[in-house]
């Protein structure tokens, strides 16, 4: 009966384990939400040398030595790189379950270790790439490892304690508070036996020396006006509290009321590791007391607080009858498939990289990107230039020919800018002799296509129209033989010196035995709605662009045939000479390569 119970147990808890990890990976949109900035510089700063991220970051450097590694292995993709949250985040259901295990039992750790994956600041920490997951998923096992050491306090239990705080301390400066309440819960619970905190100490503070000496000058630093307005204490509590949950509050206040009965009616009095539990929920009255000094009082700042609100609504829930138990486990598992709303934690994605990832789908071989000089304008609502870095090392490994300004015969140009904060010059430049075409992203970082035609010059026919040359349209591009039966798209790029007097029909021709084999007849064919296909409303100084598709017959012999332009006059069919036409008045304009079957 025992191995029966043990195999259940371990069956039914690996199942929630799957059930997590299959809601953070699917529900909770790791493919379709782009690294915002935050997550940006995370990535960024361990784009230098392992010297780099270990000594000159910022922050603490346990965090960006870990994604080093990481993107080492997988790379720099966005969800290769969201993938080490999910899995980090894991680790830390394991440990909030190994610590509700041995504090209450098997029915309790269920209910911990869903409710600590299904509050809404685990669920946003789980598919960051930010430093608090890190921190946040070592907290719960350095709980579990204070309480293996008090128990039975040895060297070898003392050694993974110590050194999982030091790592706390590498990757957050916010875990001497966590280390605060660790200390506050040993003294409530084993009270005179707290002197033991000295061997774990004696170890971890020569490791997390290095790191102590450089806290000083960002402690200073965020010391100074920190704090906020928070208003009256019990809305500003309760604000905070409500702030960790976000989504379904008040199902979820309902269980803290209900456990928080149950737990206190089956106690009386508390015990030892209840009280102790419940002074870590009541962290945040000290956080709003001294906001002036901590400036803390902010869900993600406070992450610690979280752990002792699962452990206490789980210990109170343990008590309640079976089915409410059971209503609590499926409530947990909707909120696990409950897509979370990220303005509660931060700021609105950039969608650069959506813009870049894009772009992959429509640049062409010679395209250039121009940034905007007003773009790198530190005082511009932009996205910063190291986030541009990162995302064009994950869509362009192979490089992308970047520029400052436009060049001359630089055909098709992507212009990176902030809508209404173009520097006029870059600007000018850019349009000159090219037209606006597809864009992407946001007003604050719009990449949008200026391309000019092929031959910039052209060839004027005798009717004032002028040729600028063709693009062929291909999918894929490239392409250099057609076979029977295919289609080709042209673009055909043409201007006016003059007005012409009269409306002109356009035609390609592709001949074969002398005979027309394919052709495409009819007035301009413009992409843009709003010009005119009659050629006597065409004005100077613009560029008109038409597209028009030929239909190759079923049956082709293996050979190289021109495709011929056709400028003529619909009403009688004479046709326009220009330079370069052949005895028939006809212009080749691009050689096809047919391949028989």
């Amino acid at each position: 009966m025992q191995n029966a119970a043990r195999w259940r147990s371990f069956f039914g808890a690996t199942f929630v384990f799957l059930l997590i990890a299959a809601s953070r990976i699917s529900t909770l949109s790791l493919t379709d939400r782009e690294l915002h900035t935050d997550e940006v510089w995370a990535v960024w700063q361990t784009l230098g040398t392992p010297v780099n991220v270990a000594l000159e970051t910022t922050w603490p450097p346990g965090f960006a030595s870990v994604v080093y590694l990481w993107k080492s292995f997988v790379g720099l993709h966005p969800i290769a790189l969201r993938l080490l949250s999910v899995l980090l985040f894991m680790l830390g259901c394991a440990f909030v379950y190994r610590v509700m295990h041995r504090l209450r039992g098997e029915q309790s750790a269920l209910i911990a270790l869903l409710a600590y994956s299904s509050i809404t600041l685990s669920a946003f920490f789980a598919t960051q790439l930010r430093s608090y997951i890190l921190v946040y998923s070592l907290l719960p096992l350095a709980f579990w490892l204070t309480l293996r050491y008090f128990d039975r306090p040895r060297l070898r239990r003392a050694l993974p304690l110590a050194l999982t705080l030091a790592a706390m301390f590498y990757t957050s400066y916010t875990s001497i508070f966590p280390f605060a309440l660790l200390g506050l819960y040993t003294l409530v619970v084993y009270r005179r036996a707290v002197w033991r905190w000295w061997l774990p100490a004696l170890i971890a503070l020569p490791v997390a020396l290095p790191e102590m000496l450089r806290v000083s000058t960002v402690v200073s630093q965020r010391a100074q006006n920190v704090g906020q307005n928070l208003g009256d204490i019990l809305p500003a509590l309760g604000g905070l509290y409500r702030g960790y949950i976000h989504q379904d509050s008040a199902v979820w206040m309902l269980l803290f009321v209900v456990a928080t009965a149950f737990l206190i009616w089956q106690q009386r009095p508390l015990k030892a590791q209840t009280i102790g539990v419940l002074l870590w929920t009541l962290t945040p009255v000290l956080l709003y007391l001294f906001d002036d000094y901590l400036g803390l009082y902010y869900p993600i700042y406070s992450w610690f607080v979280v752990l002792g609100l699962v452990l206490w609504l789980a210990w109170g829930l343990s008590y309640t009858p079976r089915l409410l138990q059971w209503a609590s486990l499926v409530f947990f598992v909707l909120m696990l498939f409950t897509p979370i709303r990220l303005n509660a934690f931060t700021t609105t994605e950039p969608r650069l990289g959506r813009s870049l990832e894009w772009l992959t789908e429509h640049a062409q071989w010679g395209d250039v990107i121009v940034i905007d000089p007003n773009w790198h304008n530190p005082y511009c609502d932009c996205i910063q230039s190291e986030a541009f870095d990162y995302f064009a090392q994950v869509f362009f490994p192979q490089g992308f020919t970047i520029l400052d300004h436009p060049r001359l015969y630089d055909r098709r140009v992507w212009y990176l800018s902030t809508v209404d904060r173009e520097d006029p010059d870059t600007l000018n430049a850019i349009r000159d002799n090219r037209i606006e075409g597809i864009f992407s992203g946001p007003a604050t970082s719009l990449l949008r296509l200026y391309e000019g035609p092929p031959d910039i010059v052209g060839t004027l026919f005798e009717n004032g129209m002028r040729f600028h040359g063709a693009d062929v349209i291909d999918e894929p591009p490239g392409l250099l033989v057609r076979r029977e039966g295919d289609s080709i798209r042209l673009r055909l790029w043409w201007s006016v010196d003059e007005p012409p007097q009269f409306d002109y029909s356009v035609a390609l021709h592709i001949y074969g035995n002398g005979e027309v084999i394919a052709q495409s007849d009819s007035a301009p064919q413009l992409v843009s709605p709003d010009d005119p296909s009659e050629t006597s409303r065409w004005t100077p100084e613009r560029f008109y662009i038409e597209e028009r598709e030929l239909q190759l017959p079923l049956t082709l012999s293996t050979t190289t045939r021109p495709i011929y332009l056709v400028v003529y006059q619909s009403w009688d069919g004479v046709r326009i000479p220009a330079p370069g036409v052949n005895e028939n008045t006809v212009l080749p304009i691009y050689t096809l390569h047919t391949k028989a079957w």
